[in-house]
């Protein structure tokens, strides 16, 4: 079944973010597009509890393909009690990049997340946003500048591997 609306999904999803194995759906007149696209949201973020991590993420980038419209329940499923539902909703929302930005401070809470795939996921998702606003020149960036070590106050040089954070200083 989850299957089936995956293929129903890309109906509204652009040629370029479907998966290469499958053939271009044929496109709905716009006028039915925007009632379909609710039945679509509601079935692929259901589809985002999906076992198979390759249904998850097709999902997750038909819910970006469809944009504003589906941003609300991913916001929502940032809170759900399972771990690849809130991964696949983030990633789906760095997918949307600038068109996601309404979801920045659900992102921000989900960086305090337990699981670590979804803190990653919410990290790309605010990366892939605020890219957004470098490459449109709303943002300018700076160096850092050189890091010191706790141990000597020395500069980190760029090269150098990061040291293990459960490492004490001497």
């Amino acid at each position: 079944m989850l299957r089936v609306v995956f293929i129903v999904a890309l109906a509204g999803v652009p040629a370029a973010a479907q998966p290469p194995d499958l053939p271009a759906p044929p496109r709905a007149p716009s006028g039915q597009a925007a009632g379909r696209n609710r039945e679509v949201v509601s079935g692929l973020i259901e589809a985002l509890r999906d076992l198979d991590p390759d249904v998850r993420q097709h999902s997750a980038i038909a819910l970006a393909a469809i944009g504003p419209e589906a941003i609300p329940a991913l916001i929502q499923v940032l809170t759900d009690k399972i771990k690849e539902r809130r991964a696949a909703a983030a990633y789906a929302l760095g997918q949307m990049g600038e068109a996601a930005r309404d979801a920045m401070p659900s992102l921000l809470t989900v960086l305090k997340d337990d699981d670590a795939a979804v803190r990653r996921s919410a990290a790309q998702a605010i990366s892939r946003i605020v890219s957004s606003d470098i490459g449109a020149g709303r943002v300018s960036v700076k160096p850092l500048p050189a890091l010191t070590t706790p141990r000597s106050n020395s500069p980190v040089p760029a090269n150098s591997p990061p040291t293990p954070l459960d490492e004490k200083p001497k």
